[in-house]
This record gives C-alpha cells, sequence and structure tokens, in this order.
C-alpha cells in the first residue's frame, strides 16, 4: 500500500488529507466525492523539499516528456510492440531511465501503459493519463500520444513566449536598479567629499542625495538582509497553493493584466475540453480535468457550476452563456451552440484556442510596449537627477578655482 497526499475542493471549501492506496487511480476513486473536485493527488514521500523552500530538479523535464511522448507515438505508429519502444527509450541511459524502465517492468506484468504512468502523478498529469486511457480503449493509441505531444510542445512554446515577453522589461529594471544602487552609493560619496574639502557648498538636490547615499551605505547589511526574508516571504507565498489561488483570483479581474490572464487560461481550457471531446472523453470529465489545469479559483467555480448543470441534463453551450461574461465572453457559448448543431464542438473549441493564444501574444506585446517608455523615461528622469546632483557640485569647484 502506498500513501497518498490529496486536496479536494468544493468552490471555496478545499479539504487535504492523507490515504492509502495500491495505486493512484484506486486512490483517486477513494476520495472522489460528488460534486467535489481533485486539486492535488500524490505519493506522500513527493513531498519532501530542498532548501529554503526549493525543490530538487525534476527527473523528467517537460521538453523530455514532449520527447518520450513523440518517441512513443511514432514508434507505436510504425508497428514497434510497446516494451521494445519503451526499451529503446531507456537505452539513452539518463536520469529519466529508471521511471521508463519502471514503467516497461509494470506493462511486463500486465498492467496498462496509463496504470504505469499513474505511479508518477508529479510527470503525467491526469489529463495526460485520461487521454492515454482513451487511446487504449479506443485502440488508437499512436494517434492519442501524437496529439498529446504536439499540444505539449504547444503548451510548453506557448508559455515559454510568455515568460520571454516579460523577461526584457524585469532584465532592464533590475540592472538599472543596481546600476543607479552603485552610483549613488559609492560614486556620488567620493565627489561630495572632494566637495567638501574645496571647502564648497552643497547644491540642494546634492545634498538630498548625500543623505540618500549615507543611508545607503550605513544601512546596506540591514537593506540586504531585508530584501533576502522579502525574497523568502514571496517564495513562500507563492509556493503555498491556497495563497496562490487567492492571488490569481484577484489578478483574474484586473484591467490589462487580468485580461491577459483570462485569455492565458481560455486558451489552455478550450484546448484541454476539445481534445478531450475529440478523443470520447466524457464532457463532465473533461471540466474536471481542465478545472485543474487552470489552477484559478473563479474558473474551478465555474467549471463546476457547469459541470452540475450538464449533469442535469443542460446543454453545454446554456450552462456557458449562464456563466459570468468576463470569465467566459459570448463567442464561447455562440461557437459551442454551433458546434452542437454540426457535431463539431471540439473543432470549434480548439479554433476558439488559438484565437486567444493569438490575443494573448498580441496583449503581451502591447503591455511590454506600454512598459518600454516607461521605464525609459522613468530610468532617465533617475540618470538625469543623479547627474545633476554628481556635476553642481564639480561645476561650483571649478568656478571658484577660475
Amino acid at each position: 500500500m502506498t500513501e497518498y497526499i490529496y486536496e479536494i475542493a468544493q468552490g471555496r471549501e478545499v479539504k487535504r488529507g492523507k490515504i492509502n492506496a495500491e495505486t493512484i487511480s484506486e486512490a483517486s476513486l477513494q476520495i472522489k466525492k460528488p460534486g467535489w473536485f481533485v486539486v492535488e493527488l500524490k505519493e506522500a514521500r513527493k513531498e519532501r523539499r530542498g532548501f529554503l523552500f526549493f525543490n530538487p530538479k525534476p527527473k523528467f523535464p517537460s521538453y523530455d516528456r514532449i520527447n518520450f511522448t513523440d518517441h512513443l507515438a511514432s514508434s507505436i505508429g510504425a508497428g514497434t510492440a510497446l516494451q521494445e519502444a519503451l526499451e529503446a527509450y531507456i537505452e539513452e541511459g539518463d536520469r529519466k531511465s529508471e521511471i521508463i524502465d519502471t514503467i516497461n517492468k509494470d506493462i511486463q506484468r500486465g498492467k496498462k501503459l496509463s496504470e504505469a504512468m499513474s505511479k508518477y502523478p508529479s510527470i503525467f498529469s491526469p489529463l495526460y493519463i485520461t487521454l492515454v486511457q482513451a487511446g487504449e480503449i479506443t485502440g488508437s493509441l499512436d494517434e492519442t500520444l501524437e496529439y498529446l505531444a504536439n499540444e505539449l510542445r504547444r503548451e510548453h512554446e506557448f508559455i515559454a513566449r510568455v515568460k520571454s515577453a516579460m523577461f526584457y522589461p524585469a532584465l532592464v529594471l533590475s540592472v538599472s536598479l543596481v546600476v543607479v544602487t552603485l552610483v549613488i552609493g559609492v560614486v556620488v560619496p567620493k565627489i561630495i567629499a572632494i566637495t567638501e574639502n574645496f571647502g564648497s557648498d552643497l547644491p540642494a538636490i546634492t545634498r538630498i542625495m548625500a543623505k540618500f547615499a549615507g543611508f545607503l551605505v550605513d544601512y546596506a547589511s540591514l537593506i540586504v538582509f531585508f530584501f533576502i526574508l522579502l525574497t523568502i516571504f514571496f517564495v513562500y507565498i507563492l509556493r503555498d497553493r491556497g495563497m496562490r489561488r487567492k492571488i490569481n483570483a484577484r489578478m483574474t479581474r484586473s484591467p490589462l493584466i487580468g485580461l491577459i490572464m483570462r485569455q492565458f487560461i481560455l486558451a489552455r481550457f478550450l484546448r484541454i475540453v476539445g481534445g478531450c471531446i475529440k478523443y470520447g472523453i466524457q464532457l463532465p470529465k473533461a471540466l474536471e480535468l481542465s478545472a485543474d489545469v487552470v489552477d484559478n479559483d473563479l474558473y474551478r467555480t465555474a467549471c463546476e457550476n457547469i459541470n452540475k448543470k450538464i449533469t442535469r441534463g443542460q446543454n453545454f453551450s446554456t450552462a456557458l452563456s449562464d456563466e459570468d461574461k468576463l470569465l467566459f465572453p459570448p463567442i464561447i457559448s455562440r461557437t459551442v451552440k454551433g458546434g452542437e448543431k454540426t457535431g463539431k464542438v471540439d473543432v470549434g473549441l480548439m479554433r476558439l484556442s488559438v484565437y486567444y493564444e493569438t490575443e494573448v501574444d498580441r496583449n503581451l506585446k502591447r503591455l511590454t510596449e506600454m512598459i518600454e517608455p516607461m521605464m525609459v523615461v522613468s530610468l532617465g528622469a533617475l540618470v538625469a537627477l543623479i547627474a545633476i546632483s554628481v556635476i553642481a557640485p564639480i561645476y561650483q569647484m571649478t568656478s571658484k578655482i577660475k
């Protein structure tokens, strides 16, 4: 028996605990309740953390998972037996070989691929396992794995684009603050000392800068210690799932950042639900999986409401139209309604997900274009202030020498 840690939620109510089961699938069945969604389920031993709240490096990074899924899809599609395909990947001898070898041994004992993978919930998500199960049932495992590989790659690239869009402004701001701090803390005091040796009076702006520089020098160790504590505090908050969900829920309704967050969530939500419908997974299960993936309180509650209405026999489009228009714009319910008439809901949802991905890219570009001029003006004003405070006393000294 293996001990698992679980967290389930219904609206704003959250329950956590531990449970013993043979496999993660059995544990999932034991903790499931009507109207409740599984937020987290993993082996208790995987709760171990590294030094200072940081986890050790994962054994199966996302790009390796993409390559592994792609390899399985192409091998099975070419007629290679599943065990041979797994063994071929094990021969590479890297750090993920141990995991794949365990999966292979489980398959040799008679388990299905989805069952063997479910032992590693931190590597293979519930969505991943469910789609593999669907492929096993329908006999289209190669096609399902190929779809998974493409979707994992698409999501990896999408998240990388979002991160890179925000990286440049953050880097410029960080470097600028470091340079300005060094100038104020090192250069300005030397200029002030030289000026005072000549017996000149310091200009008002230089005196203000001198006090600030003195503060930085006198309390440098305290300031560094404060920023270290602040960093640890923010890391702790971001690692706390409950706190992170509250922050996400508040930010979702903010003007520009909230718009980008909603579009990002909708792109993932629509792609997950569309993919699940395409491969024969029931809509309630698809909504449950998407609620777990998006990890946002507002959308989780909305998914619960939609699920309840669908269970009572309501159409998906009608259930969507009843939700907050800020979370699910009317274009989504209209597209689903059209898909319900033609039997192509999955196609409509996939196309909408592409639309929202494009919108995220466009709005991120707009945001960076807004931030850059503001940064240039702010840093320019700060540099001008420092330059004046340095040049003014030098000008006074040269005037006296003349």
